[in-house]
């Protein structure tokens, strides 16, 4: 009876060099030669955004700093973290989310030489955030299920492009980092199809739709990243992308590493990061939406047109044989 292979995980010492064998590069590793040169294109365009100031951070008080202290010193397990300061980071901002949702449909990261699944197990995202599936058309989402529409249970948000993963007091700030790396990089590589499917010629900007955040309660960490394709010159990385001829790597770049518990600036500074992020990783998908829908509506105008004149000519031709 042949032996199945165990799955792998974030919580696994082995998992980092798989996805890194794959392509996959988490933040300042040596193979994406980490520098300058491994940001994406837009990197400080997305860095200065973020930093702008927002309405509701501006208006935290001192009172709203200590009730967060508290709550981030009662965050033992994850899920406290998650329903405690992170939702408060999150507000009310009328952006579709979820949590702790298990990925069970989207396609594996990596695939072996015989294109079956790598031994990756399906991630379980703390949080993360998409767009409703109705706003895309039907047509592309039959397409590219498996890269964009993350779950069995379709009318959940799809195209997600903004993750959050977080550790209670206890957690282990590896796993964190290869959590987000690992949903942020299914995330980019979703997009990536998406984008390959409305213009391949676009595909190699250099530039980040994606980010990923990791919170550590322990000490009130917040950094946030980017996950971002690049055309890969290393010939024996396997296919990443289903884009022919095409070889894509992925890489990890930090933009903040923000400590929230030292003082009321440090807490506004990420709450307003936080927030900020979400709201442009929303408009990422929004273009991609109405770029997608755009050329869907041409599609079928164009297969329309194209079945009328198939019916008109099958007429002719009937009228002229009689």
């Amino acid at each position: 009876m042949p032996t199945v292979a165990a799955k792998t995980s974030a919580y696994d010492p082995s998992f980092q060099q798989h996805l890194i064998d794959h392509g996959c590069y988490p933040t300042h590793h040596p193979d994406a030669a980490a520098s300058v040169a491994a940001q994406p294109q837009n990197f400080t365009a997305i860095f200065t955004r973020l930093g702008m100031p927002t309405a509701s951070s501006s208006a935290l008080t001192m009172q709203n700093f200590y009730d967060f202290l508290n709550k981030n010193k009662q965050a033992a397990t994850e899920k406290t973290t998650m329903s405690g300061e992170i939702r408060k980071l999150a507000g009310d901002m009328n952006i579709p989310f979820l949590e702790n949702v298990l990925f069970n449909k989207i396609a594996s990261l990596i695939m072996d030489s015989a294109g079956k699944e790598s031994t990756l197990r399906r991630p379980k995202v703390d949080s993360y955030d998409g767009n409703i599936p109705t706003g895309l058309a039907k047509s592309v989402r039959d397409s590219l299920g498996t890269y964009i529409v993350p779950c069995e249970a379709t009318d959940r948000p799809c195209l997600p492009n903004f993750f959050l993963e977080a550790k209670g007091k206890s957690g282990d700030s590896d796993v964190v980092m290869r959590q987000a790396w690992y949903a942020g990089c299914l995330g980019a590589r979703g997009v990536h199809e998406l984008r390959a499917w409305i213009d391949p010629n676009t595909l190699e900007d250099n530039n980040a739709y994606t980010i990923a955040c990791s919170y550590e309660a322990g000490n009130a960490t917040l950094i946030v990243y980017t996950i971002h394709p690049r055309l890969s010159s290393n010939k024996h990385h396997r296919r990443i992308s289903s884009m022919p001829n095409r070889r894509y790597e992925y890489i990890m770049s930090q933009l903040y590493a923000i400590n929230m518990r030292n003082n009321l600036a440090g807490f506004v500074e990420g709450m307003k990061i936080y927030q900020n992020a979400r709201v442009w990783a929303k408009e990422q998908r929004d273009r991609l939406y109405a770029a997608a829908n755009l050329k869907a509506s041409s599609q079928d105008t164009a297969s329309s047109e194209s079945s009328s004149q198939e019916s008109a000519d099958e007429l002719g031709m009937d009228g002229a044989s009689s």
